[in-house]
């Protein structure tokens, strides 16, 4: 018998403390360089948007860059609403596909330039991917926007 993920939606408490320890443990760790910038990255994010003042963002912003700890940097953002985790995933994925698709249309430049020249040929594949690439950029956007996914229980991936 096959079943989804969300199909049961009920959480324990043995599951909650579990993810409460997790965190507490996370707290202590030192963060890293590139934690700390996306915390940088998160809070300049929130100042975009109106939730913080120019001052709130620089006080925040120097605590962040000298933080130790992970919890350091969680405190720093808990009073703000969290990313959805599948926003920033279709972000990084369509910067993703953006590269590839200017790293082939090089590609392809090059090669026409290299044969000689004559009738710019690349236009036709790069405009058709171009094209469904600008599709896909824009759906994907849209689904990512419609709201986060639950967090998933550990041990369970998702359909």
């Amino acid at each position: 018998m096959c079943r989804s993920w969300y199909a049961d939606t009920r959480v324990s408490d043995r599951d909650v403390l579990r993810v409460t320890d997790q965190r507490e443990r996370d707290a202590h760790v030192r963060a890293s360089d590139e934690e700390r910038e996306a915390a940088t990255t998160e809070l300049r994010r929130h100042a975009a948007e109106g939730r913080l003042t120019v001052e709130e963002l620089d006080q925040r912003v120097e605590t962040a860059l000298v933080a130790r700890e992970r919890g350091e940097l969680h405190r720093l953002l808990s009073d703000l609403p969290r990313t959805p985790r599948r926003a920033l995933q279709a972000r990084a994925a369509r910067r993703a596909h953006v590269r590839v698709y200017l790293m082939v249309s090089l590609g392809l430049i090059a090669l026409w330039a290299l044969t000689g020249g004559g009738p710019f040929w690349p236009a036709w594949p790069l405009f058709g991917w171009g094209f469904w690439l600008f599709v896909h950029a824009r759906h994907a956007g849209r689904r990512a926007l419609r709201g986060a996914w639950p967090s998933l229980p550990a041990g369970r991936p998702p359909l």
